[in-house]
């Protein structure tokens, strides 16, 4: 898990996720998410709760983390990209 790869069925993997590199996973973190992916022959459920008391700040550094982790073409993230992203796609 610690290398991205997730838990089996259970935890989807991050690593070669269509997430990475995209400031758009701030969307995930703050509203969380539910929908099932297929992936390596088997259908992954994809749920994972939403963190909204996070701040922009807490969000551009996770995101910077996770992409600086697994993606390879890794760029860093300004805060002023998160807050633009979480203006349209804050779900009350």
């Amino acid at each position: 898990m610690e290398d991205g790869s997730g838990l089996a069925s259970l935890i989807p993997p991050l690593k070669n996720s269509d997430y990475l590199g995209k400031a758009e996973i701030a969307c995930i973190l703050i509203n969380g998410i539910k929908d099932t992916i297929f992936r390596d022959s088997e259908y992954l459920p994809r749920e994972m709760p939403s963190f909204k008391t996070l701040s922009a700040t807490e969000v551009t550094n996770i995101v910077n983390y996770i992409n600086h982790s697994w993606y390879d073409q890794f760029k860093e993230t300004t805060i002023l990209q998160i807050v633009a992203v979480l203006d349209t796609c804050l779900v009350n």
